[in-house]
């Protein structure tokens, strides 16, 4: 009876990360089309417009070639009017079965199950928010998922020399590689362990590297280096700074501090030195072959990072994008090290393994906590952002820079989204003017003064800014449903006003006014001369009504050279 209750409590810890994962995409998953999005969504109306194309489906994406990825984003998203969110749940299923294959090779009848504990964790480290909460990288999710595929069924090949089993890692082989470039380096682990084995079948050894050789010569071929990929020969003489970042981004899985990383970093490096020392001498080399892969996958991966991104800065090798990958390197180390500790009294074995265990049950808790807030931050980004691109219309160029860099490219791909009712676009509980509503009659304090205004007239663009400035149902003490700047002849002006104000909420005693900050651009260009009247319409809380704010202003447009902002006197 104990040992049965004993066993439901692991079992509860064990899943229990798997609800932290759903839960984070639960309460800080946003649907809204970021970066690299958008371009599925050109795809998207390719496939309306002209069905099916392989040649674009398998063009490159920077130096990828995100073939399975993009047919699960474009289908999906047809199906679901590109509702981001069910990317990022599909995401975490496909961590659950990245789980389920740690099971299956952790399993045997007389393990206790709390040795399984740590792999949980790893598995759903917070660390890898941004994977976690951007719909897109579901690619990154697919090449994790189907590189452990490959590298689970070629290690049971080695050890149970079925052909079978060597098919379906070549299966897993292809889908990974051309999941993202990162899925090219299970050819190569799984090459070396094969190897590494000496057993098996020759002519099997040898269907494995036709099929990679088959597989880098196809992703290869027609294939152009991006300039952002491109290793200048000078930067390879800063051996210093590639090496540094190596470490870092070995340890990144486990800690988000540069000098932590980088400490963890080397300690792995030994552990992996030591534990394959006496995995090589005590010829346990097949029996903890699929560990060795998954080390050597992200070994290589993390190589590959290093020459390529070193030019970002050290803080590049903690990219959280990153871990997901990098994460394998501590995990396969843990698996091994317990294989050999559960086989093996010696101390060299013990130590590595309380070691990697110790360092698992001391940093993955603040590698949550990092990820917790980095992820609320990432959320007030895209609340914001969502503003901006529902009114993209009045917003100047660089203000949908933050959600493409070169936002003049994607002008098209958002009005194709708009006409589709894609994403954001499909949502209805958007105000897009307060005048519909019945006007209360009252004016009200608000935090919009004269020095929260800020007006850009460039050659390209006119436009006014509002920063640092808050409004909110005053008669009500209660949040504002909207928030508007009115520019008397030319419109209301949806604004964002969910910003952190906790010097308001202080002020006014009330923590329901914590979110009541207002910021928003519009753009002013190809207005006509003269002098135009602007204020806030601050629609109530319960939607029924909108106040006008004390403080009005007015935007003196005489000539191109002479144009002010001053306050409007009644």
């Amino acid at each position: 009876m104990f040992k049965k209750i004993n066993n439901l409590i692991i079992t509860g810890v064990i899943i229990f990360p798997i609800f932290l994962g759903f839960l984070l995409v639960y309460k800080y998953g946003i649907n809204f089309i970021f970066m690299d999005e958008w371009e599925i969504v050109k795809l998207m109306k390719n496939v309306n417009e002209n069905g099916f194309s392989f040649h674009q489906f398998i063009s490159q994406h920077n130096e990828h070639r995100i073939f399975f990825p993009r047919l699960i984003l474009v289908y999906v998203s047809l199906l679901t009017k590109y509702d981001s969110k069910v990317l990022m749940y599909i995401t975490q299923f496909m961590m659950v079965c990245v789980l389920f294959i740690f099971w299956r090779q952790f399993y045997k009848k007389d393990r206790n199950l709390i040795f399984f504990i740590p792999f949980s964790y790893l598995v759903f480290n917070y660390g890898q928010y941004e994977n976690f909460l951007w719909g897109f990288q579901v690619g990154f999710a697919m090449t994790l998922l189907f590189s452990l595929i490959s590298l689970f069924f070629v290690s049971r090949y080695i050890n149970n020399a079925e052909t079978k089993y060597l098919v379906l890692g070549i299966a897993g082989g292809i889908v990974a590689s051309f999941s993202s470039a990162h899925g090219l380096f299970v050819w190569i682990s799984g090459t070396i362990i094969l190897f590494l084995s000496r057993k098996n079948n020759v002519i099997m050894k040898i269907t494995w590297l036709f099929f990679a050789l088959l597989t880098f010569v196809f992703y290869f071929r027609d294939y152009g280096t991006p300039e952002a990929s491109k290793v200048p020969f000078d930067r390879l003489k800063n051996l210093v700074a590639i090496v540094k970042f190596f470490i870092t981004a070995t340890g990144s899985s486990l800690s988000y501090i540069s000098n932590y990383a980088f400490e963890i970093g080397i300690v792995l490096i030994i552990i992996t030195v030591i534990s394959g020392y006496f995995v090589y001498k005590k010829k346990e080399i097949a029996y903890n072959s699929f560990w060795i892969g998954i080390i050597l996958f992200g070994f290589i991966a993390v190589a590959s990072m290093s020459f390529g991104r070193t030019v970002h800065g050290l803080e590049g090798a903690l990219n959280s994008r990153y871990t997901t990958i990098s994460m394998l390197i501590p995990i396969g180390l843990y698996g091994m090290g317990l294989n050999l500790f559960l086989k093996y009294n010696e101390n060299k074995v013990r130590f590595s393994y309380y070691v990697m265990l110790g360092i698992i049950i001391f940093f993955i808790p603040s590698s949550y906590e990092n990820g917790l807030l980095k992820a609320q931050d990432l959320k007030d980004e895209h609340l914001r952002e969502i503003v901006v691109l529902k009114t993209y219309k009045t917003q100047p160029i660089d203000s949908l820079r933050p959600m493409y860099p070169m936002p003049e490219r994607i002008r098209e791909t958002i009005e194709y989204a708009e006409k589709m009712k894609y994403n954001i676009f499909a949502r209805t509980d958007f105000l897009t003017s307060a005048s519909a509503l019945k006007y209360s009659g009252e004016s009200i304090e608000t935090g919009l003064k004269l020095e929260n205004l800020k007006l850009t007239n460039s050659n390209d663009e006119m436009y006014i800014s509002i920063y640092n400035a808050w409004a909110f149902d005053l008669p009500n003490y209660a949040k504002a449903k909207a928030v508007f700047l009115c520019i008397d002849g030319l419109g209301d002006f949806l604004l964002f006003s969910d910003g952190k104000r906790r010097d308001i909420s202080e002020y006014f005693n009330n923590k329901n006014l914590y979110l009541t900050g207002i910021e928003g651009s519009v753009n002013l260009s190809g207005i006509n001369f003269g002098d135009y009247e602007m204020y806030l319409k601050v629609v109530s809380f319960d939607e029924t009504e909108y106040y006008t704010s004390n403080e009005h202003f007015v935007l003196r447009y005489n000539s191109k050279d002479d144009i002010k902002l001053e306050i409007y006197e009644y």
